[in-house]
């Protein structure tokens, strides 16, 4: 059986390039798992790299107001 690799919510936020309560919220509400170890948190490399994956395949909608190619 191998480790995972797991990440700080600071190398998280770094890397998505988001803030840390951004991540903690993430966390807090199951939208990116988590692990914590008494009060510290931490983030299997994989669920980020899955996280990142599912957030490239959603649609991307444009801006209100922007004008649509017809």
């Amino acid at each position: 059986m191998t480790t995972p690799r797991l990440l700080t919510a600071e190398d998280v936020a770094d890397l998505l390039r988001v803030s840390l309560d951004t991540i903690y919220d993430y966390a807090r509400d199951g939208v990116l798992p988590s692990v914590r170890f008494g009060r510290s948190v931490r983030f299997k490399a994989d669920d980020v790299e899955a996280f990142i994956a599912a957030a490239s395949e959603r649609p991307r909608y444009a801006r209100k107001g922007a004008r649509h190619a017809r």
